[in-house]
């Protein structure tokens, strides 16, 4: 095991100073500015955020020493060969996962992440909005309160929100409303997947001028009522960040989730999301790609997304891990549907608690203390602490003060018995 250190990212919409999960679990290593947002902790070897490895009295880029190792030790003993025949950027040093924590303070963007052939056409096509040629399915658990939209609403749902919300209806078009909300009536699954891109798009692309009014009268129509519904007020929660933003009427297509402690979402490609609140551990495939449309200042790709985006408006409850699958009294397993990634939350107790996992793996403490036992000596962790372990390798925690950790690694589960990713 080595001790790594990581990239803390500072976007706009993270929480500030001390109140971000993120300063919190960086302020043993670095000084935290309170006006500064502390968005996302990187933990991997994406060349965006790469993390790092003290050595000789230097640091490198943790590929590098990943590399290092591979030519010492061989990659089949630092990544597992279940990893490296499937992952074969392994040998390079490349993780096939990228590990973060997220501190939300202000809504992300309404995107979604495209599957790997889309990937690789719009990093062909468009590399300086997307970095790498990589698909980017991740999930998701909560460290505190988490809320998030996600996927699409019911078409019926979403039918009575815009039949509650005039000036939405009139952004859409009355006639095309009318017409697309008798089309649902006698719809088989294709059908219904085209009327509901047919006006999510015409949402997405209405003209720019029409859009700030129809918010504005919106916004107006809510502060006059003495009933507005929770909906309404998550559009003004969201219009005075966003001003004019189309995102803001996004709400009344998606479905708003709110998850406790301890419980995960997984995101496939080409979902509509975005996060709203709160602080959570995310685990992906090795990428940053993301195409956005709504709630953003940045670089928004409103055609791709619309284009690229599953339209199912029952997926929803496929995208839910709850608790995740219990391993032991003290382990939760997230496992998703894909190889890359799973993670492991871990409650660590004065009990001692003797762990592995078949591929190579990062642990991150983000509460309490913990005491490892390795086969290579003894470790004293404190929060924020992260380190990097070699596949097989064999570990045995305690903690006198109830501590947690959470450690991510490639998906043995599906990768001991598949033979490509």
């Amino acid at each position: 095991m080595i001790r790594i250190e990581c990239k803390a990212q500072n976007y706009d919409w993270g929480k500030k100073g001390s109140e971000s999960a993120v300063a919190q679990l960086v302020k043993d290593h670095q000084d935290i500015d309170e006006k500064k947002p502390y968005a996302e902790l990187w933990m991997g070897t994406h060349p965006s955020g790469p993390s790092y490895v003290s050595k000789d009295e230097k640091k490198i880029k943790l590929s590098e020493y990943l590399q290092e190792q591979v030519k010492t030790n061989g990659a089949d003993k630092v990544f597992g060969p279940h990893v490296v025949k499937e992952y074969p950027k392994a040998k390079d040093g490349d993780l096939p996962f990228l590990f973060k924590i997220l501190s939300v303070n202000q809504a992300l963007s309404i995107q979604a992440h495209p599957d790997l052939k889309l990937a690789e056409q719009l990093h062909r096509d468009f590399p300086d909005h997307y970095k790498d040629d990589n698909h980017k399915p991740e999930l998701t658990v909560a460290l505190t309160k988490f809320e998030a939209l996600c996927a699409f609403r019911s078409l019926e749902q979403i039918i009575e929100n815009i039949n509650k919300v005039e000036p939405l209806k009139q952004l859409i078009g009355e006639d095309k409303f009318n017409s697309f909300q008798k089309e649902v009536e006698n719809v088989d699954d294709k059908s219904r997947k085209e009327l509901l891109q047919k006006v999510f798009k015409a949402l997405m692309t209405s003209d720019e001028s029409q859009v700030k009014t129809q918010l504005l009268n919106h916004e107006s129509r809510i502060k006059q009522s003495s009933q507005s519904s929770d909906l309404d007020q998550l559009f003004i929660k969201l219009h005075k960040t966003y001003q004019g933003d189309v995102g803001c009427f996004a709400i009344y297509f998606l479905n708003v989730v709110n998850l406790e402690i301890g419980e995960g979402l997984f995101l496939g490609p080409n979902e509509p999301h975005a996060y709203l609140y709160g602080d959570c551990v995310e685990c992906m495939a090795c990428s940053d790609n993301v195409v956005r449309a709504g709630l953003t200042p940045k670089f928004m790709h409103i055609d791709v997304l619309c284009d690229m985006l599953t339209y199912n408006d029952r997926s929803l409850e496929k995208m839910s891990l709850g608790t995740g699958r219990e391993l032991n009294g003290s382990v939760r397993r997230f496992s998703p549907t894909v190889k890359e990634f799973m993670v492991d939350r871990i409650e660590v107790s004065s009990k001692a608690l003797t762990w592995k996992v078949a591929s190579i793996s990062i642990l991150i403490v983000v509460e309490g203390d913990v005491h490892l036992n390795t086969q290579d000596g003894s470790l004293k962790l404190k929060k924020g602490d992260v380190y990097l372990v070699p596949a097989n390798y064999e570990w045995t925690a305690e903690s006198e003060n109830k501590s947690l950790v959470f450690v991510a690694a490639c998906n043995d589960d599906l990768l001991l018995n598949s033979s490509s990713l």
